[in-house]
């Protein structure tokens, strides 16, 4: 007998009933193969826009805050044989004024490019020559969309304008720290010519302005200068970050890092300076030790030496060592020049107290005092003469009368004698007293160096000894100059995103159960219908395995049409889903532009695993109706399964009610114990336990009804329950289905919250915390203070009550929900873990060291070793899906993450926050964030508490003018939990 042409047969005369069995695996395999490819199109979709954003940008040297000679890019070409593009990048605002007079409307976080045309042959566009016949800009679609501008819009641009000193350095200002100029929109650029161009690895498109390289350089008082350079593809074979650092180094000056090195008659000496006042210490360090008798200087503007009663105000010290500091000279003493001790009656062993300020957080001025004791008292003259001892100091040394110094500290004018102001006319800024190097070190210490000279015998040395040496002793990298590979990155970045197909089929599961549920309960039935037909071929001697072949030889043939469709039926599944994803669910994926996409071996590997479930589930079905004898089948009542009586109390049914009931007990008991993170989990675990438990009670339950069916009376309920004990397979799907989808439904809906129940307490997912606001450009006043918050024109009856919270933020890659992609360099923020601690904001669903709960946040401050190679490790803190989903680590594992020196460190994972709006950020104590990226200046994120008209301060806030200043986007935690 052919068993094929049987099967060929039955499949045609029963095509009705197979034609259910056929729809359900159908499905299936469509939802399979459509949940496989939608993660095919959202990895090929992340590179699309990775190709788009980038261009040929294969590396990036972004210069750490820090601007370099604009002809360093035609050197390094020249070496590497590579296009690069220098240009100028910086954040700010921009603000359009609506001709229907609505009002303004300002973009925050806005990317300006200084650009020339090697730029735009970066994205391989043509160059937008318009830029360059009359004064504008040219904005891309997503900014143009977000102010309402056009082409002859005029818009009011903001920019942080830089400066050699930090504005958090002691004599910084701040009155200059914005620039703000308007111009007119000559383009829209859209995402075909370049319009999507950033660094940043993250699918949603940024806010880009492009403007003229040489007009931006003007506006920041940056000729010649830029801070990023932008490799491009080589033609002949693809460039290396190594071999463009090589270049770079080769290339190199002094001047790059914003060093200068000049002639001290004085003393006929080398000195090396640089106009930010402090050295870099990588530069000090090295100068110091790699050159022989070069002493470092450090040179500090006090608020009074005082002796007794009698105080001389405003005086420059020097510390250092060598010839003024004799190397008997203890720690705790100083050396006074003639003048001051004359001012001050001072004699060797006199007392004398040094005032000074010391820049705190917030640019709070914090006022502190040393005692020293009078070593000796030196005349004016030879090296005691030198006023270039003194850095230039902004607003100091640029003045001829000391009564209009303004240098960046308070300063009480009328204390200035006319002593004082004959010896800034004869003497300039040298220095009246000097200290020990190390004293002054650990009583100035600060982040942006301890040195803010070195001098260098100049009997051997020359300017270009000293440049050698420096050259000798430095890397790029320790100056802030190192290469990213930034095209190497995103390509990582796109591939190891989330896995969406994964992630699709998770949530169909339980839809690929119900269809496999549905397929074997059709095909089932088809089977029942047959049992003449089994009993038959059985009776005519013909084996149990061949009848079994006749039915898988049809459910093949079943199988293999439902593959067949249900990979077609997949492909337009796919698309409804990305459909739905640029459309109604689209803040899924954050107005991202999806492109659908499938590779063959998803298309084959989708199809291929659909095929072997629906098979095994139509095996399943055929070996239990196989099983039954020729007479059973062939008896009337054939259609019900025979039970043989057992004397057995305990079954395996019965086994597996008892464990899934215990199961569940534990799992209800862990949860109670586990973190409100893992809540969910205990949930879900529990319900399942309780599912299996329940349906296998369902099924002991229709046996015995089958087993005591003859003595149940005839009436309504009896035989509805001898129905359904009669068919008990079928019944047990039938239950299996609505049970699934009832679990389904009532899990999701039980673990639902209103974030409005729990958003005013400290452990909940906000925080506690009212408002959030974060800035474009950072914020160096303290906004508790009446003070700072005049300088914004904060009404005080709106902020009356109310705390802020000040982070410091370092820009990267966003590691929350709304990146598909997995960021490399996740973005930083740096708090004083004291703040925390006094509110205790937040709840931790792990911590790596167990700590008091109102302590929590001082994990952030214990130190971290590394057994191995004996290294300092930073304790940072994160919330639970940026650590789990976006980064892939877990509790106690290491990130790493290169600081402004091109140094990787490790960050050590040493808390997880539940459900947190601090999502997408590592969080880190303020001290180390300031070591590790000590340029990063102010604070440019906020939470803050409640105050009496929280809701008013938003929006006098808008208006009276602080969002116009430094691009502040406010809003409440509530909105933005219940987005995330």
């Amino acid at each position: 007998m052919n068993l094929w042409k049987v099967a060929w047969r039955g499949l045609v005369f029963h095509w009705r009933s197979h034609l259910g069995v056929l729809l359900g695996a159908t499905v299936g395999v469509a939802i399979l193969v459509g949940a496989l490819a939608v993660g095919d199109s959202v990895r090929f979709s992340l590179w699309k826009i990775t190709e788009s954003r980038l261009g040929s940008v294969q590396l990036a040297l972004m210069g750490q805050n820090r601007f370099f000679r604009e002809a360093l890019a035609d050197a390094i070409s020249a070496e590497t044989k590579a296009p690069i593009a220098p240009i100028i990048m910086t954040k700010g605002t921009a603000t359009h004024e609506e001709e229907s007079g609505r009002g303004a409307l300002m973009a925050g976080n806005v990317q300006f490019l200084g650009v020339t045309n090697k730029f735009w042959a970066m994205g391989n566009v043509a160059v937008l020559t318009i830029m360059g016949e009359q004064e504008g800009v040219a904005i891309n679609e997503s900014l143009a969309q977000k102010i309402g501008a056009k082409v002859g819009s005029e818009l009011l641009l903001r920019v942080d304008k830089p400066s050699l000193l930090s504005r958090e350095a002691p004599l910084s200002t701040l009155e200059d720290a914005t620039i703000a100029f308007r111009l007119k929109v000559l383009a829209v650029v859209d995402e075909a010519r370049y319009g999507r161009f950033s660094l940043e690895a993250n699918q949603i498109p940024p806010l880009n302005i492009y403007l003229p390289l040489s007009y931006l350089q003007s506006k920041l008082g940056q000729e010649s200068r830029v801070n990023t350079l932008l490799v491009g593809q080589r033609a002949n074979k693809p460039i290396t970050s190594s071999e463009t650092s090589a270049a770079l180094w080769k290339n190199w000056t002094i001047a790059d890092s914003n060093i200068e090195i000049h002639e001290v008659p004085a003393t006929n000496e080398l000195a090396l300076t640089t106009p930010r006042i402090f050295l870099d210490p990588p530069i000090g360090e090295a100068t110091v030790h790699s050159i022989n008798d070069a002493k470092g200087v450090l040179t500090y503007f006090v608020n009074e030496i005082r002796a007794g009663e009698r105080t001389t105000p405003y005086s420059v010290v020097c510390a250092m060592d060598g010839v003024l500091v004799p190397i008997n000279v203890r720690e705790d003493e100083i050396v006074v020049n003639q003048w001051l001790a004359d001012d001050l009656q001072l004699h060797v062993g006199s007392q004398v107290t040094l005032t000074y300020y010391v820049v705190g957080a917030m640019r709070k001025l914090e006022t502190h005092t040393s005692k020293l004791t009078v070593h000796s008292i030196i005349p004016i003259e030879g090296a005691a003469a030198d006023p270039d001892l003194m850095p230039f100091i902004p607003g100091l040394s640029d003045k001829k009368n000391c009564r209009d110094w303004e240098p960046g500290m308070p300063v009480d004018l009328t204390k200035i004698r006319d002593k004082d102001q004959a010896y800034w006319n004869k003497y300039k800024g040298t220095p009246k007293a000097f200290i020990h190097l190390k004293t002054g070190q650990k009583i100035w210490e600060n982040r942006f160096g301890n040195l803010t000279s070195v001098r260098i015998p100049r009997m051997i040395q020359s300017h270009e000894f000293v440049e050698s040496c420096l050259r000798q002793a430095l890397i790029p990298a320790s100056v802030g100059f190192f290469f990213l590979p930034t095209y190497q990155e995103g390509v990582q970045a796109s591939k190891n995103s989330l896995d969406f197909g994964l992630l699709f089929m998770g949530f169909s599961f339980f839809l690929i159960i119900s269809a496999l549920l549905l397929t074997a309960l059709l095909f089932g039935f088809g089977v029942e219908q047959r049992t003449e037909e089994v009993g038959t071929l059985l009776s005519l001697g013909i084996s149990v395995r061949k009848v079994r072949g006749i039915f898988l030889y049809e459910g093949m043939v079943i199988a293999l049409l439902a593959t067949a469709l249900g990979a077609q039926l997949g492909i337009y599944y796919t698309r409804f889903i990305l459909k739905g994803l640029s459309t109604v669910w689209k803040g899924a994926v954050v107005n991202s532009v999806l492109y659908f996409h499938l590779e063959r071996r998803t298309l084959f590997m989708g199809a291929g695993i659909g095929f072997l479930v629906a098979m095994f589930t139509i095996w399943l079905v055929v070996r239990r109706q196989a099983r039954r004898t020729p007479r059973e089948l062939l008896m009337v009542e054939a259609e019900t399964p025979v039970f043989t009586p057992t004397p057995r109390r305990f079954t395996f049914a019965h086994g597996l009610l008892l464990v899934s009931f215990l199961a569940t007990l534990l799992m209800v008991s862990a949860g109670w114990m586990l973190p409100k993170s893992q809540a969910p989990e205990a949930f879900f675990g529990a319900g399942a336990f309780l599912l299996i438990a329940g349906l296998t009670y369902c099924r002991i339950r229709l046996r015995k009804l089958d087993e005591g069916a003859a003595e149940q009376s005839l009436s309504l309920r009896a035989l509805g329950y001898r129905n359904a004990a009669r068919r008990w397979g079928r019944s047990l799907n039938v239950m299996s289905l609505l049970a699934v989808g009832s679990f389904l439904v009532i899990g999701v809906g039980a673990n639902r919250h209103d974030p409005n129940d729990i958003a005013t307490l400290r452990d909940s997912g906000t925080g506690g915390f009212a408002l959030y606001a974060t800035t474009t450009l950072p914020i160096y006043q303290d906004l508790n203070t009446k003070e700072g918050q005049e300088s914004f024109r904060l009404a005080s009856k709106d902020t009356l009550g109310a705390n802020f919270t000040p982070f410091r933020l370092k820009d990267g890659d966003d590691a929350s929900c709304l990146n598909l992609n997995r960021a490399p360099n996740p973005r930083i923020l740096g708090v004083d873990p004291n703040l925390l601690v006094a509110t205790n904001p937040f709840s931790f669903a792990q911590l790596y060291k167990q700590m008091p709960p109102k302590t929590a946040w001082q994990i952030l401050e214990m130190p971290q070793e590394d057994s191995n190679q004996n290294e300092e490790i930073i304790p940072v803190v994160g919330d639970a899906n940026t650590i789990t989903w976006a980064l892939h680590k877990s509790l106690g594992e290491t990130i790493p993450y290169s600081d402004e020196q091109g140094v990787t460190r490790k960050l050590r994972v040493v808390g997880i926050l539940g459900n947190s709006v601090l999502q997408g950020n590592l969080i880190m104590a303020e001290r180390h964030f300031n070591h590790l990226f000590p340029s990063q200046s102010g604070y440019r994120l906020f939470r803050t508490t409640a105050g009496e008209c929280w809701h008013g301060s938003s929006r006098t806030s808008q208006r009276n003018g602080a969002s116009k200043r430094v691009g502040t986007s406010k809003g409440t935690w509530l909105s933005r939990w219940t987005y995330s």
